[in-house]
């Protein structure tokens, strides 16, 4: 089970996925609707940075789905960076646990020590002559 803060960080990473899934929806369909108004529109819809957003609010006349279209970004992008102050802070806090530092020791250690056996076991692999 996560602690506080994991569990705060998953829901925000959570909420941001959704977000993300609900703009790229629209931002497909304002694609879309960008070519069936013109070749130009398709193309800055597509190619431009936020060229979808100006289509929505200049040129595609359904004002609801580009206010949707807004408010998705937007939560996705305060989400995203909720999530993000979220983890560095949980990530600094236990930093400063001597448990978390002893045990990310031990864990460093034992990597090393399986990395040090597989360069030995490479190297016996290195004397073999595999001459004809």
């Amino acid at each position: 089970m996560l602690s506080g803060a994991g569990m705060q960080v998953a829901v925000l990473a959570g909420v941001a996925a959704l977000l993300f899934a609900v703009w790229l929806v629209l931002h497909v369909v304002m694609i879309v609707q960008g070519f069936k108004t013109s070749l130009r529109w398709g193309l800055v819809a597509l190619f431009i940075p936020f060229g979808s957003l100006v289509f929505a609010f200049a040129k595609s006349g359904r004002k609801v789905l580009a206010g949707v279209f807004l408010v998705a970004l937007l939560g996705w992008i305060a989400c995203g960076a909720c999530a993000s102050c979220q983890l560095s802070s949980a990530l600094s806090s236990q930093a400063d646990d001597p448990a978390a530092k002893k045990a990310a020791e031990e864990a460093g250690q034992k990597g090393m020590d399986e990395f040090d056996k597989q360069i030995q076991d490479l190297d016996k692999v290195d004397n073999i002559d595999l001459s004809l």
